[in-house]
């Protein structure tokens, strides 16, 4: 199946986009600065080689999490490589917490930021967050795929402040849907607003 895959992705580039959600903070040695893959312990480099030969070969529209939250000088030179190929998403680095931002943006380490308004703790400071990325030219993916209610406010929240991406969760389950259908619904109101 996955042979298949690969050949289907490979043969038509443009009827698939794909994502990676790297969580290589789960296989990364601190003590030796090394990522721990299969049976291999490799550095960031040859993480970015990877990542560089994947690009070369798929659509792929994001890399998120790409390496550890404590790999800043990895997090810099992935940036540089992967340029305006992809959204490279910090996710775990960020923590959405103002001050990490703080210290993404003065790095320059990612061009898309995952803002989580549960990590956060208040809508007030979520706005703050959003606003200081979209300040600094940062793409924004609001991310509230955890929320296990039908509360729909976060589709608003999202076009209200202009994200560039959201993360509701899979289509299965109300409480997933429930932000979907307000956002086709906005979707509706905006159109015939314009008509």
């Amino acid at each position: 199946t996955l042979k298949f895959l690969d050949s289907q992705i490979k043969d038509f580039p443009d009827l698939f986009t794909l994502g990676i959600d790297g969580k290589l903070s789960n296989h990364y040695d601190l003590k030796k600065g090394t990522y721990k893959i299969g049976s291999k312990s490799i550095k960031y480099s040859e993480m970015i080689k990877f990542y560089k030969k994947l690009l070369e070969t798929y659509n792929i529209l994001f890399i998120e999490d790409g390496l550890d939250d404590s790999d800043w000088e990895g997090w810099i030179n992935l940036n540089i490589t992967v340029e305006n190929s992809c959204n490279l998403i910090a996710n775990d680095v960020v923590k959405s917490s103002l001050k990490f931002l703080s210290k993404a943006i003065e790095y320059d380490i990612c061009s898309t930021i995952s803002v989580d308004p549960y990590r956060i703790g208040t809508i007030t400071e979520t706005i703050q967050i959003i606003k200081l990325c979209q300040q600094y030219s940062m793409a924004v993916v609001l991310d509230v795929k955890n929320e296990e209610t039908t509360e729909s406010f976060y589709s608003d929240l999202a076009v209200g402040c202009s994200v560039n991406y959201t993360k509701f969760g899979g289509m299965v389950g109300s409480e997933h849907t429930s932000k979907y259908n307000r956002l086709l619904a906005i979707e509706n109101i905006l159109v015939d607003s314009f008509s």
